[in-house]
C-alpha cells in the first residue's frame, strides 16, 4: 500500500466512542456514590503543634525521676556499734536517705529520730549523744564505726573523717568511749543482714568462733562491742599461731586444742577428755584449777605454820613473802619477815613488773 491509500483509510474510520445513551447512565450512577472524606487526625494535630513543649516536659519529668532515685538511694553505708548497731545510708549527695536500727536496744533508743536530710557528720553526732543520754557509753565502752558501699571509691577516707569526728565528739562531751574503725567481707554483709546484727560485729564473732566452738552464733550476739572484741583478743593472746595451726590440722577448734593440752599437763587421760564437749572441756578445767588453788593455799597456810605466821594477819603477810619468794628464789622467810607490809607489797609489785617487761623484752 502507498501513503495515500493508508491516508485515506485514516479519514474514513470513526472513532469509536460510548454512545450517548450510555454516557447518560455512567453519570447518573456516579452521582449516587457517598462521598467518603477523611477525618481529621486531632492527636497528631495536637502533638504537631505542642510536641516540642511536651518533650520538653517529659525529658524533665524523666529527670526529676532520676533524681529523686539518686536522692533516696544508698550510696554507702556507715555502722555505729556500742551495743545498739545503727546503720546510716548516705545518698551521692552526701545526705542521709536513711536509717535503719539494727537490733533491739537501737529501736528503744533512737525510735521517732529523724536524720534524713542530714550530714552523715550531723547524723553521727546526734546518734552518739542519745547513746550517751541513754547510759551506754560507761568507762569500758567501745564505739566502732564501720562502712561499705560498692561503687564509691573514697568509702574508707570518709570513715576516717567520720572516725576522727567521734574521737573529737567523745573527748569534748567528756563520753568515756574508745573509737574502732573496722572491715568486713560482702559476704559477711549479706549473712549479717539475716542475723539482723551489723556486719563488722558479725565478722568479729566469726573470728571468736573460728578459734572457740564452745559459743554460738546467737550467744555472742548478745555481747555488747566491748566484751565481744575483750573476748576475740583474749582468744588471740590466749592461743598461739603455731596452735592454731597445729589445730586445724587436726580438724579441731583451736581452744580445744589448748584445752587437750593444758588438762594432760594436769594428768588427764587424752583418751577420757577426747569424748567431751569443749563446754565440758572448760568446765573440768576449771574444776581442776580450783582443785590446784585449794592444794596450793593448804601448803602455804602450813608453811607460814611453820615458819611461826599463826595469826590471820600474819598468814596474809606470809602470802606475800612467799609470792616475793617464787618471783625471785634470792629472798628467803627471814630475810623479809621484819619488812612491813607496806614494804612487801611494794617489792612484791615491782618484781611482777619486771617479770613483765623480761617476757615482752627479753
Amino acid at each position: 500500500m502507498k501513503n495515500k491509500d493508508f491516508e485515506n483509510l485514516f479519514n474514513n474510520v470513526k472513532p469509536v466512542l460510548p454512545s450517548d445513551a450510555l454516557k447518560e447512565r455512567v453519570l447518573k450512577s456516579a452521582a449516587k456514590i457517598p462521598v467518603i472524606e477523611k477525618p481529621i487526625n486531632r492527636f497528631f494535630l495536637t502533638m504537631r503543634r505542642y510536641g516540642a513543649v511536651l518533650s520538653a516536659l517529659v525529658l524533665t519529668l524523666i529527670a526529676s525521676i532520676t533524681l529523686l532515685g539518686f536522692y533516696s538511694e544508698s550510696y554507702y553505708e556507715v555502722y555505729l556499734d556500742v551495743n545498739p548497731s545503727i546503720e546510716v545510708e548516705v545518698n551521692r549527695f552526701g545526705v542521709v536517705s536513711g536509717v535503719n536500727l539494727i537490733n533491739d536496744d537501737a529501736k528503744d533508743c533512737l525510735k521517732g529520730i529523724s536524720l534524713k536530710g542530714r550530714s552523715p557528720e550531723e547524723a553521727v553526732t546526734v546518734i552518739t549523744t542519745v547513746l550517751s543520754e541513754n547510759g551506754y557509753f560507761s568507762n569500758d565502752a567501745e564505739l566502732f564505726i564501720s562502712g561499705y558501699s560498692g561503687s564509691y571509691k573514697g568509702i574508707t577516707q570518709t570513715i576516717e573523717a567520720l572516725y576522727y569526728r567521734l574521737t573529737d565528739l567523745t573527748e569534748q562531751q567528756g563520753y568515756s568511749v574508745e573509737v574502732f574503725t573496722g572491715a568486713f567481707t560482702e559476704d559477711q554483709r549479706k549473712k549479717a543482714a539475716k542475723e539482723n546484727i551489723s556486719p563488722l560485729k558479725y565478722s568479729i564473732i566469726c573470728e571468736v568462733l573460728a578459734l572457740d566452738d564452745s559459743y554460738t552464733l546467737e550467744k555472742l550476739s548478745d555481747l555488747s562491742m566491748a566484751r565481744l572484741n575483750n573476748l576475740q583478743k583474749s582468744l588471740v593472746n590466749y592461743i598461739s599461731e603455731e596452735d592454731i595451726e597445729t589445730a586445724h590440722k587436726q580438724n579441731i577448734s583451736p581452744m580445744r586444742y589448748e584445752l587437750y593440752k593444758t588438762l594432760t599437763e594436769f594428768g588427764c587421760d587424752m583418751e577420757e577428755i577426747t569424748s567431751l564437749s569443749t563446754v565440758e572441756l572448760k568446765s573440768k578445767l576449771n574444776e581442776m584449777k580450783a582443785s590446784n588453788i585449794d592444794k596450793l593455799n593448804k601448803d602455804i597456810e602450813e608453811e607460814a605454820v611453820k615458819n611461826g605466821f599463826v595469826t590471820e594477819s600474819e598468814r596474809a603477810k606470809f602470802n606475800v613473802i612467799y609470792s616475793i619468794m617464787c618471783r625471785d628464789s634470792s629472798y628467803t622467810v627471814e630475810s623479809l619477815r621484819d619488812k612491813t607490809m607496806l614494804e612487801l607489797m611494794a617489792l612484791d609489785y615491782a618484781l611482777e613488773k619486771y617479770d613483765v617487761l623480761k617476757d615482752l623484752f627479753g
